[in-house]
């Protein structure tokens, strides 16, 4: 059910990609990561980005640690992009080989996910972020069925290494909202109108060794 402020019509964020991290589960599944990212109005969408993002990340030593808590099973398949400064905009999907999970033991169940969070420097759900990470092996568990700290660690190093990327194409990570129109919330309360916007992430943790389940697969 839309929001009572929800303004229809293709998603549009001023200065913003979307960058998704597109993955191959155990059981043949698929999952994804969206984020966002903050770019300048001269820089252009294009396989040839989609695809430098996506080798910075392969490239990154903090890829190589996160994929060693990872099912041999689970794989980065690609990243793709698409320009959200105006609406319905193609998507540019990156060509580089699929990057396997190097671990040695079983598969943990599909929705067993980390969850990173993202801040930025305003206060607000609408500004904060999270990434759902999933697709580990059991090595991740500790004898309590918690997060060992060097996944939990590999985890929030893995996002940072992504925000590295992203950096060296010339985005920024941000936290992308939709704007709305004003509304009376469930309380009687005015919500003001906010206009579309992505945020500057400007810390990436990981808050706790506690698994949550995500089970929006597709």
């Amino acid at each position: 059910m839309a929001s009572p402020g929800y303004v229809p019509g293709p998603l549009v964020i001023p200065s913003t990609l979307q960058v998704r991290l597109g993955w191959v589960l155990p059981n043949g599944k698929s999952a994804s990561n969206v984020l966002h990212a903050i770019v300048d109005d001269g820089l252009d969408n294009s396989v040839l980005l989609a695809n430098s993002i996506y080798d910075a990340i392969a490239g990154s030593g903090e890829t190589t640690t996160y994929l060693d808590f990872l099912s041999s099973e689970t794989s980065l398949a690609f990243l793709d992009i698409r320009d959200l400064r105006t609406g319905s905009q193609t998507l540019f999907q990156s060509e580089g080989a699929a990057l396997p999970g190097t671990g040695s033991g079983n598969a943990l169940p599909e929705e067993v996910s980390l969850v990173v969070t993202l801040r930025s420097a305003l206060a607000g759900r609408a500004h904060r972020g999270r990434v759902y990470l999933t697709g580990f092996d059991d090595s991740v568990l500790d004898v309590d069925g918690h997060c060992v700290s060097g996944a939990s660690t590999a985890a929030r190093n893995f996002v940072v290494a992504i925000s590295g990327a992203m950096l060296t194409n010339g985005l920024a990570l941000g936290i992308g909202h939709r704007g709305h129109a004003e509304y009376i919330n469930a309380h009687g309360g005015t919500v003001a109108a906010e206009a579309p916007g992505t945020d500057l992430v400007t810390s990436i943790l990981v808050r706790d060794n506690v698994f949550d389940s995500q089970r929006r697969r597709k």
